[in-house]
């Protein structure tokens, strides 16, 4: 049986100019830091990071939720950067729904996506 989560995790919502200034906001949400991937930036300069956080959901549902917060990091271009977080509705995504938006983030994160094939 898992442990219930019960931490509240801090994530930054919103963009960051080009001189690294922040100007979102905080988000506070129930949760637990998995882990993280960067996805392979492109020559110009861009990176995105993804961070897994499993979430309570409502009682009757799945026994874990999960939100990811991603950043698309365009500074070293000069450029603002954007972070969200996902889903951005007050239900966190079901595992299967997680996994399915994204496969190499549960990979990187050492849960690997597993098929059954009978």
């Amino acid at each position: 049986m898992k442990q219930a989560v019960v931490e509240k995790e801090e994530v930054e919502i919103g963009k960051y100019l080009a001189d690294g200034t922040f100007t979102g906001h905080l988000v506070l949400f129930t949760g637990e830091w998995v882990g993280y991937y960067d996805a392979p930036g492109d020559e110009a300069g861009v990176t995105v990071t993804h961070t897994l956080f499993r979430c309570p959901m409502p009682a009757g549902e799945a026994e874990a939720g999960y939100r990811v917060h991603i950043v698309d990091w365009r500074l070293k271009r000069g450029e603002a950067s954007e972070a969200r977080l996902e889903p951005s509705a007050p239900t966190p995504f079901t595992e299967e729904e997680a996994r399915r938006a994204f496969p190499k983030l549960f990979a990187a994160v050492d849960m690997p996506n597993i098929v059954e094939l009978d």
